[in-house]
Formats: C-alpha cells, sequence, structure tokens
C-alpha cells in the first residue's frame, strides 16, 4: 500500500475496500485495518454500516487475548486495550466481567449517570419531593 494510513484516514471508501472488507470479512478488524489502512473504528463502522450481519461477527477471544486482557486491566483502560486487541471498549468490559477481573463498577454505557441521578436528588429535594 503506498498511501500511509493518515493519508488514507480522511479519504472515502473506495469500491475496491468495500469488496476487499466484504470478501474478507472473516479476519479481525484489526487485521482489517492494517491491510486497508484504516482504524478499528473505521473498519467497525463500515461493517455495521454495509454489512449489518457480520458486524455482530466478532471472532471468539482466543487464549492470547485473554492473556493480554489478563496483563493489562490493572494498567490500561478498557478503550486503550480495545484498541490494542482490536475490540470494542464495551466487548472487553464484558470479557472481564466474565472474567471476574478488575472492577465490577459500571459499565462503558452508564458513563454519566452518577451525576444524572445526583442532579435529580437534588432537584427534588429543592422542591420538597422525598
Amino acid at each position: 500500500m503506498s498511501k500511509s494510513s493518515n493519508q488514507k484516514r480522511n479519504e472515502r471508501w473506495s469500491v475496491a475496500d468495500k469488496f476487499y472488507l466484504e470478501n474478507n470479512s472473516h479476519l479481525s478488524d484489526k487485521e482489517l485495518g492494517f491491510v486497508l489502512g484504516r482504524t478499528t473504528a473505521a473498519i467497525q463502522q463500515q461493517r455495521f454500516r454495509y454489512m449489518p450481519n457480520a458486524a455482530k461477527k466478532m471472532p471468539r477471544w482466543n487464549s492470547a487475548e485473554v492473556d493480554t486482557l489478563k496483563s493489562m486491566y490493572t494498567t490500561h483502560t478498557d478503550q486503550e486495550i480495545a484498541d490494542i486487541l482490536g475490540r470494542t471498549q464495551v466487548a472487553v468490559w464484558g470479557k472481564r466481567q466474565r472474567l471476574k477481573i478488575g472492577n465490577s463498577g459500571p459499565g462503558p454505557y452508564t458513563k454519566g449517570l452518577e451525576q444524572k441521578v445526583s442532579f435529580k436528588k437534588k432537584l427534588a429535594s429543592l422542591i420538597g419531593i422525598k
């Protein structure tokens, strides 16, 4: 590939790129991103947009990925691990929960929920609702 990933990042997807993605859907997002010069997020977006059934077919976790997760969860965020493994933050968080490692706090979708709850409690106390 003659263009660097930074140059290709802002370009539209060519017909050839989409064809390659469709015919190599068995490869991981990380592998496809390397070959096509795209980020894993861009690969995931294209899978979701043009191949909704393929977007749901992430490969199973292999032992090397699980070992990487176990060795990195104390020093890296779920997003950092996801970027390294070519998976989503939600996938990493879910795998940690199933393995019972790391914190068992709120998941990635509950970001900011605590602030909303505390605001509602403050508002209720101001207007006299218990």
